[in-house]
């Protein structure tokens, strides 16, 4: 009778399966913190294998966290690459330059998709 009663119990206390939504509100974090209480914040990008993690996925990552809208002198990326890849070397090299064109583009014109090959994928912004 017990066990009945608890089994009873638990299916109906059971429940259904529903997706969460999340929304963001970042004006709401400006009511919250002024830009010179954020803390500083630094990311680890970590890589081993060129052929495994190609450098083209390395390097957009990198380009999306230097892109976010967060105070410069208070974001530090690191790349450590396990695999001491010349590829990947070079590969970084190549987008710490375009980085200097590609920041400000993303800050000027409010871009939200700031990994490069997903921006120029999107049908809707490479159209114009």
């Amino acid at each position: 009778m017990r066990v009945v009663v608890h089994l009873h119990l638990a299916s109906h206390h059971q429940h259904p399966v529903d997706p969460m939504e999340y929304k963001t509100f970042p004006e709401r974090l400006q009511e919250w913190y002024s830009r010179l209480d954020l803390p500083p914040v630094d990311v680890f990008v970590t890589t081993a294998d060129p052929v495994l993690e190609p450098p083209i996925i390395t390097v957009n990552t990198v380009l999306s966290l230097l892109a976010v809208d967060y105070p410069a002198h208070k974001l530090a990326c690191y790349v450590s690459d396990d695999g001491c890849s010349p590829l990947t070397f070079y590969s970084l090299v190549e987008a710490s330059k375009f980085a200097v064109l590609w920041v400000p583009f993303c800050k000027k014109y409010n871009v939200q998709v700031r990994a490069p090959f997903r921006y120029f994928l999107d049908e809707s912004t490479a159209s114009g």
